[in-house]
């Protein structure tokens, strides 16, 4: 899971709705859907995340 905003719809029928993620290539039917505020919380996790794997 990259985090983009670049997400974008795809197709939608019987199989369900399928989305695309510009930047790491994801192409499925799950995504997350956050408000501004809780975006910038789990960035600032995941930042801290990435941190500690180093």
């Amino acid at each position: 899971m990259c985090g983009s905003t670049h997400i974008h719809y795809v197709a939608g029928m019987i199989t369900g709705e399928k989305y695309y993620c510009e930047d790491c290539g994801y192409e499925g039917s799950l995504i997350l859907e956050m408000d501004f505020e809780e975006y910038k919380k789990w960035l600032k996790e995941k930042g801290e995340q990435d941190d500690n794997k180093r």
